[in-house]
């Protein structure tokens, strides 16, 4: 049960608290879900209600500051604070205590205390349960108890008494009482008594392995997971905490991982690598990662890598056989493990495990070899660590040429699984004597190329500094798709001189202005460079073009008239319908008008005579040529690897499979085209206008 103070609210609020896994979660008691109040709720501003602690009776006691204002003057608007400040301190002199417990509650239940009288708050306070009496009843001086006594109290269901007969225990330092905390600690009644005895005998200096290691094995997981976290101080070897890596109890495991990361043998190795593999929970993971040192890591890599070695050398590369794991997380942890090593591992042991990932067979390497290599490369160059200065043996020289030769091949061969393809990209731009890596990645950015790769090589060019970059992402820019131009003008964003590439580009047409949805371009104009955010403010101000300003200007009167929403109606379904859907009316291809956050009649007014000025990515109108000769034309509305699907007028779509794709280019425009309002009179505008605007969410 836990008991939360909210004083500013006058109450407290009861919840269960429920183990969930390596953590907890809440929950309101069933037989309170229904309850008009909370646990404790008054009518009285003054109470506040700021702690709630389990009384040496077995009562539960809440104190209420009672006070006027419970906020602190600093954190009110001045006028707040004048209106208020002759009450900044009233109440200073009160305060109160209430002790609450079950009505029906037995005498010698409750430790002997005499059962409280049940009265009605005069304030109006409402506890749901229990009562209220004045602080008058006897408690017991456990400071008189005996050893014997206060080790007897140890069993209590009271926590604040095994809290304070444990600190008596501790404190009085008296061996006569280890004999009996050995007992208890062995065969008491309560998992919480067994739990306070080990470490009571903890604080005495007076744990043995024979009882940690009898703790291990413990019905309760709460003693368990004690007896994990107290097993180095008594000694206890690592090969008596390896059983417990399949304990049920994730709490366990978890105190488990942290444990192993302490000074160890092999053992401890065994411990993170098996946790590994068996756990993939985010906080028990990043305690195993925590718990990675110099002396451990290459016999947990050993360990964990070997697992993944047969089981990704026996499937397909997006096919694992581990439990809880998809292909990619499996490789991914791999990589993360190898780029740790690389960070803490000692010289022997950094070459050996470099080694292990140009370990190819039949010139093939796994994805988790070549990501593994990579972090690992990434990691040591910062380090200034170089393989050519710690490699002197020329066969083990070949083997890293080899894998990168390999990693090539991969990423040029369009027959080969993506996700050995992405996995073999950050291999390349290593090496000065291979300039043709760029060009290898360039072709890597056509609409022929599965969405993955394409990500991939992008994301490592972003990771180099050459200006050449630039040039490369923005050669296909009009065949590059919505979600490839995202991540293309992310990266080009990243550098000054790759801003200032783009914005040349913009400036002489490449790239249209249009192209550049609202978002990336206030990311664009965040540049600490004057000159280049100059040049971008101008750029995206002249988005419009000369023609689109002409119609603007010779329907501008249309703002000035009153619209028919009706009219308007009828309008939308005879001109806009094709592409937008409203009252069960049209087709859903643009976006749900009802969504507009803004439908100012100006907004509106540019949004219909000049869709192109500032289009979202994806209403960004394609072109596709087919193989077969055909023109497909509409948004990107799917992408596979294998496949893009277009939607186009009427929401009619059309599947093409990459490999029949001649040719993909952007027309730079918004789907919705330019010249709808030929046929539209002033008044025509106005009441479309007005049509939008009266939309409804």
């Amino acid at each position: 049960h836990t008991f939360t103070c909210e004083p500013f609210s006058n109450l407290v609020q009861h919840n269960l608290l429920i183990d969930d896994g390596v953590s907890f979660r809440l929950e309101r008691d069933p037989a309170e879900v229904d309850a008009k109040t909370d646990f404790f709720a008054s009518e009285d501003r003054w109470c506040r209600p700021v702690m709630v602690r389990t009384g040496p009776d077995g009562a539960l006691w809440i104190v209420d500051m009672y006070r006027y204002m419970i906020e602190h003057p600093h954190w009110l608007p001045k006028e707040g604070q004048d209106e208020l400040r002759p009450f900044f301190r009233s109440g200073e002199d009160r305060g109160r205590i209430y002790r609450i417990v079950p009505i029906n509650l037995a005498n010698e239940e409750r430790g002997g205390v005499r059962p409280p009288v049940h009265v009605q708050p005069s304030n109006q306070s409402v506890i749901r349960t229990g009562g209220l009496t004045p602080l008058r009843s006897p408690m017991h001086r456990m400071d008189q108890l005996s050893i014997a006594e206060l080790v007897r109290e140890l069993e209590s269901p009271n926590g604040w008494r095994r809290d304070t007969a444990q600190q008596l225990l501790v404190h009085g330092q008296d061996a006569s009482a280890v004999a009996l905390l050995t007992a208890m600690a062995t065969g008491g009644k309560r998992p919480t008594a067994r739990l306070h005895a080990l470490c009571t005998l903890e604080g005495l200096g007076q744990l043995s392995a024979e009882v940690v290691e009898s703790a291990l094995h413990d019905s309760h997981p709460g003693v368990r997971r004690w007896a994990v976290r107290l097993a180095p101080t008594a000694n206890v070897p690592f090969k008596s905490l390896v059983p417990l890596i399949n304990d049920p109890d994730a709490k366990v495991r978890l105190e488990l991982a942290c444990v192993a990361g302490q000074p160890g043998d092999i053992a401890a190795s065994t411990i993170l690598g098996d946790l590994l593999q068996r756990d993939t929970d985010p906080l028990l993971r990043a305690a195993v990662m925590s718990s990675l040192n110099a002396a451990n890591i290459s016999n947990t890599i050993d360990r964990f890598a070997g697992i993944v070695k047969e089981d990704a050398s026996t499937l397909r590369p997006d096919v694992t056989n581990m439990p809880g794991f998809s292909a990619s997380d499996r490789d991914e942890l791999t990589s993360i493990l190898f780029e740790q090593a690389a960070s803490i591992a000692n010289e022997d042991d950094l070459k050996r495990l470099l080694l292990l990932t140009v370990d190819e067979s039949n010139d093939q390497l796994q994805a988790w070899q070549m990501k593994s290599l990579a972090k690992m490369l990434d990691r040591l160059n910062s380090r200034g660590w170089k393989i050519a200065d710690h490699f002197a043996i020329e066969q083990e020289k070949k083997r890293f040429a080899a894998a990168f030769e390999i990693a090539r091949h991969l990423v040029s061969d369009p027959a080969e699984h993506e996700i050995r393809r992405v996995a073999a990209i950050p291999l390349l731009l290593r090496d000065a004597d291979h300039p043709e890596d760029d060009a290898t990645l360039q072709d890597m950015l056509t609409p022929q190329t599965a969405p993955a790769v394409q990500e991939a090589a992008i994301r490592h060019l972003g990771q180099q500094k050459n200006a050449s970059i630039a040039n490369i992402l923005l050669a296909g820019w009009g065949s590059h798709s919505p979600l490839i131009r995202s991540q293309v003008l992310s990266v080009l964003s990243s550098r000054s001189e790759w801003t200032s590439e783009l914005l040349t580009q913009m400036e002489s047409g490449s790239v249209a202005a249009g192209e550049i949805d609202a978002a990336m371009r206030q990311r664009l104009l965040t540049t600490r460079d004057a000159a280049i955010r100059t040049r971008l403010e101008k750029v995206f101000a002249s988005g419009t073009s000369a023609d689109r300003n002409a119609v603007m200007e010779s329907f501008r009167p249309a703002l000035g008239l009153i619209g028919d929403v009706a009219r308007g109606a009828i309008l939308f379904g005879k001109k806009c319908s094709t592409c937008h859907k409203q009252g069960g009316v049209g087709h859903e291809v643009g976006p749900n008008l009802v969504s507009l956050t803004t439908r100012t009649p100006e907004s509106l007014f540019t949004a219909i005579l000049d869709p192109s000025a500032a289009v979202e990515t994806k209403y960004l109108n394609f072109v596709v040529a087919t193989t077969s000769g055909r023109s497909i034309i509409g948004l990107l509305s799917t992408e596979t690897g294998s496949s893009i699907t277009v939607l186009g007028a009427e929401a009619k779509s059309e599947s093409i499979l990459r490999s029949d794709i001649e040719e993909l280019r952007s027309t730079g425009k918004s789907l919705m085209p330019d010249g709808v309002e030929k046929d539209f009179t002033h008044q025509d505008l106005a009441d479309l206008i007005e049509y939008v605007r009266s939309l409804q969410k």
